[in-house]
């Protein structure tokens, strides 16, 4: 079957798919929390954290590192029986969580673990003694990401509290962070060239250096402030610091000359969303709690999680199978309605902290759902068929 030829073909598929059908469940249940019961053994606000996060975003970070991992070191793909079992481990760890008030706890958090740790073991395979430097960033970021989900799974369960201030789905949330920074800082100033150099033109953007050691190191100590609960007007110059780093980083790679290409706009846009919540969080900071935190995180999690990582589905389901790389109509349709949710839920409560947004956050979670949908829509027929260029990759 085509869909188990290539790791970004299911994996792609799955996300989309299950970003739509979790958000929708999710919507439902806020729409009827009033008079309806959570099925689950576990809070709702969990489930919706977690899943999100490690279910739908961790489909998308799985299809892409496996596939991107490949072409770093010019080895084969996972294909076939392999991509078959990663597929069942990712399905057990959603279903996991259902079936928790017939499962015993630590049965729930090792299905929910295979997947992440299937990905890491792959990962592993791939690229040990192949790394470089960078990749080798990639890679031990995965695996953080695979611990996370393991706190994650360990907290919903109840079977261990985390003795930080942070949780397992926030955790989550900031590894995509760091992940966004270590590959977006690679792929995105190469697009862009790529793109602009189509038209005659000679643009290099080179990365300085300095601006890249500040970016980094800003954003690895405002991580471990946020683990830590640092706050006030400490916090406050940590976060502004990565705020500000990554700011000026992302205006060096000239998104202002992408306009008229979405599928590389996206991407610009997408990781503004790292500089933009380290901005609200040390607002915050500084105005003890004035932004909601949850508001705050949603600027990464439907930004990064969301819109950067549909941006990139986007961009290599085209590229892999052979396709013009150019969004269709529909897939804008679709990224502006990802990034209409993420402005939605965002704005909302800072806008109106002592309300009840409902209407505001069930719009959100349809311009979502209705995103999704358009990517799967648009996608399924490129991602289960063969290339058109006839290659066998």
């Amino acid at each position: 079957m085509i869909l188990f030829t290539a790791p970004f073909r299911i994996l792609f598929v799955i996300a989309a798919a299950y970003g739509l059908a979790a958000i929708t469940a999710w919507s439902l249940w806020l729409a009827w929390a009033e008079n309806g019961v959570w099925p689950w053994d576990m809070l709702p606000g969990a489930w919706h954290a977690h899943e999100m996060i490690y279910g739908m975003g961790g489909a998308a970070l799985g299809g892409f590192i496996l596939t991107a991992s490949a072409n770093w070191t010019a080895t084969q793909m996972p294909r076939g029986r392999v991509l078959i079992a990663v597929f069942l481990a990712w399905l057990a760890g959603r279903l996991a969580l259902p079936l928790s008030l017939l499962l015993p706890d630590p049965l729930v958090a090792l299905l929910g673990a295979l997947y992440p740790l299937m990905i890491v073991y792959l990962l592993l395979r791939t690229l040990w003694g192949r790394s470089t430097p960078w990749s080798a960033s990639a890679m031990w970021s995965v695996v953080a990401f695979a611990i996370a989900n393991i706190l994650s799974l360990l907290e919903i369960t109840q079977l261990y509290a985390p003795p930080w201030a942070t949780t397992g789905p926030r955790l989550g949330a900031m590894l995509f962070v760091v992940l966004a920074a270590i590959i977006g800082g690679r792929i995105i100033p190469l697009f862009t060239a790529n793109w602009l150099n189509r038209f005659g033109g000679r643009l290099k953007i080179a990365a300085d250096p300095a601006l890249e050691r500040l970016a980094m190191g800003a954003l690895i100590l405002a991580i471990i402030a946020q683990i830590l609960g640092v706050d006030g007007l400490l916090g406050a110059l940590i976060y502004a610091m990565a705020a500000a780093a990554h700011a000026l980083r992302l205006a060096a790679w000239r998104g202002d000359l992408t306009h008229s290409e979405p599928l590389v706009r996206v991407l610009h846009v997408g990781y503004a969303a790292i500089p933009a919540g380290f901005a609200l969080i040390a607002f915050g900071a500084l105005t003890a709690g004035a932004v909601d935190s949850v508001a705050a995180l949603h600027v990464w999690t439907m930004g990064v999680v969301g819109l950067l990582l549909f941006g990139i589905m986007a961009r290599v389901g085209l590229g892999h199978t052979g396709r013009p790389i150019t969004a269709s109509r529909p897939i804008i349709i679709a990224f502006h309605l990802i990034l209409g949710a993420m402005l939605l839920r965002v704005v909302t409560p800072l806008l109106w902290p002592q309300g009840e947004p409902l209407l505001a956050y069930l719009t959100a979670g349809g311009a979502w759902a209705a995103g999704a949908a358009l990517f799967l829509i648009v996608y399924w027929p490129i991602l289960s068929t063969a290339r058109v260029d006839g290659e066998q990759k």
